[in-house]
């Protein structure tokens, strides 16, 4: 008697496989979608033959077709010539039945519009012939292919895939100063850390957050990887998907609470301002709600018992909110999932038997592994950095503290540091090693825009900068400018110039001083300057003379 098997995954309900991944595909589609009218809107953000609403379909579809042709190599590869199927036959039955066009999709979605082709091609290959295809094909991987191949091009091709000198200079839903995207650029300023100014309108004053509120952040109104950003539209996705019974939603649901009770509980812990907030902040920021839909659901690279399930996504949750607020690296969500599917076997192993048998010392296991992923999370977090506060530095919160003195590159000498901001007429002071005020800071915006050409083209904005008064001399210590439209440019070609001209020099021989307007490389005007520098001295005066 001849026995059927077949790979997993194995299921249950009435629909087939191929039905599910019909469907999955359908969601996928939708969140594509809403990533090419937004790719399109940046490109008249943009307004410099970007292209980058063709991009987002292109770079989905060279997937695709790239897929395909892997598939169809390796049918050809290993076809034999007593198999029952003609080749045709085997290569169309392999394209359809190896569902590597799901792999594609989701790949391509992880990638940011301005991917370079060349780099969509070498990920997809390695999706589909080594992680997929080497393993024995769709049911024997045991990782799940697009993420090893997001997690494989993002090591190889990094320079490849940083942000463009375009996109940098203006402001469409890009750090205008560092040229990271938004995860990573919060990442660089406070390490997931920040302690204030979340929850309010802007998250943090005069920085790249200042353009984005958590609206913005959740229905993916900035620049990210294609599919990640539009967090509102993938939870109802998954809501959708989890009622089709496409995907499991005992995994989302847990993944989805352990790093927002993780976060709630950092929260608290560390004292920010809006816990709340900051739980959204981590659920609408990096690729979480797109992993929790599309990618930790996969049912080949996943447990198979409820129980591993829900065990898995805590696992992840927890990994995820580690790697986020310890790691080095600005997103944990890629990492913990791999790290899962290596696991997934040995949970399986764990928990054979009747999926209804000890359910209450199942789910026991499950809370018990939630609550201390809870706990180290948030101890960690309090401990960061051998046990010192380091979410504040002299009043002042991190994320801000590290946007003014390292972004905007204000330059402290020896051992000064900012100190906290006091009546609000100036930014900060700056204190030396014993807390005696040097300078004091003021933060000075002029109404009217200034001009300045970069790559042939004129950009308007307004003059922005921090000018810093020394307390005692009534010199200028420090000028250090803010973003704005093609801030990279004005800052760099600006600032040796300034230092070479401003520095030192008190408001009379600023006022004389003789300028060459554009001797510093970039078309600005030097008396917006001077008048900015003006502002900053009749404050001063006011205040201490």
């Amino acid at each position: 008697m001849a026995f059927r098997t077949n790979p997993a995954p194995y299921q249950r309900a009435k629909k087939s496989t191929l039905q599910i991944m019909l469907i999955l595909c359908a969601a996928l589609a939708v969140v594509w979608l809403f990533a090419i009218v937004y790719s399109f809107k940046l490109d008249g953000l943009v307004n410099k033959n970007t292209h980058y609403g063709l991009n987002s379909i292109l770079i989905v579809l060279v997937a695709l077709l790239t897929t395909a042709a892997c598939d169809a190599l390796t049918t050809i590869a290993k076809h034999k010539k007593d198999s029952k199927l003609s080749l045709g036959k085997e290569i169309i039955h392999d394209l359809i039945h190896n569902y590597s066009y799901v792999t594609a999709i989701i790949f391509a979605l992880t990638l940011p519009v301005y991917t370079s082709y060349y780099v969509v091609i070498i990920g997809s290959i390695f999706a589909t012939v080594v992680v997929k295809n080497f393993f024995g094909g769709f049911g024997k991987n045991i990782f799940n292919p697009a993420i090893m191949a997001r997690i494989f091009v993002g090591l190889c091709f990094a320079s490849q895939m940083s942000v463009p000198e375009v996109l940098k200079t203006t402001g469409a839903g890009i750090d205008g100063i560092s040229g990271a995207t938004l995860t990573t650029a919060f990442n660089n300023a406070s390490s997931w850390l920040s302690t204030s100014f979340v929850g309010s309108s802007t998250l943090v004053t005069n920085s790249i957050f200042a353009d984005y509120t958590l609206v913005d952040m959740l229905f993916g109104n900035y620049v990210g990887a294609l599919g990640e950003t539009f967090t509102v539209v993938i939870f109802v996705l998954g809501i959708v998907l989890s009622v089709l019974k496409v995907i499991n939603w005992r995994t989302p649901v847990f993944y989805l609470s352990t790093v927002a009770v993780s976060a709630f509980v950092i929260a608290l812990v560390c004292g920010f301002n809006n816990p709340f907030a900051y739980v959204l902040y981590h659920l609408s920021l990096g690729g979480l709600m797109f992993g929790a839909v599309f990618m930790l659901t996969d049912p080949v690279t996943g447990p198979t018992s409820p129980f591993g399930k829900s065990l898995v996504a805590v696992i992840a949750g927890f990994l995820t909110v580690l790697i986020r607020v310890k790691g080095g690296y600005p997103e944990g969500v890629m990492y913990s999932i791999a790290i899962c599917n290596l696991i997934s076997p040995a949970i399986d192993y764990l928990t054979v038997g009747k999926s209804s048998a000890h359910i209450v010392r199942k789910y026991c296991g499950i809370a018990g592994t939630f609550i201390v992923s809870v706990v180290l999370c948030s101890c960690i977090a309090f401990n960061v950095n051998g046990g010192k506060e380091v979410y504040s530095i002299n009043g002042i919160d991190i994320a801000e503290y590290n946007y003014v003195t390292q972004t905007l590159g204000f330059n402290l000498k020896d051992k000064d540091c900012l100190s906290k901001k006091e009546n609000g007429k100036e930014a900060y002071f700056v204190v030396d090693e014993n807390g005696t005020k040097v300078a004091v800071v003021y933060d000075v915006k002029l109404d009217e825009k200034t001009v300045i050409v970069v790559e042939g083209y004129p950009q308007e904005f307004n003059l922005h900068a921090y000018i810093a008064i020394s307390l005692s001399d009534d010199s200028v210590y420090e000028i250090a400018f803010v973003k704005g439209g093609s801030a990279d440019t004005y800052k760099d070609a600006a600032t040796s110039y300034v230092d070479e001209n401003f520095i030192g020099l008190g408001q009379s021989a600023i006022a004389n001083k003789e300028i060459i307007p554009n001797s510093c490389g970039a078309t600005y005007s030097v008396t917006d300057l001077k008048k900015a520098i003006n502002i900053a001295y009749n404050m001063f005066v006011s205040e201490y003379k």
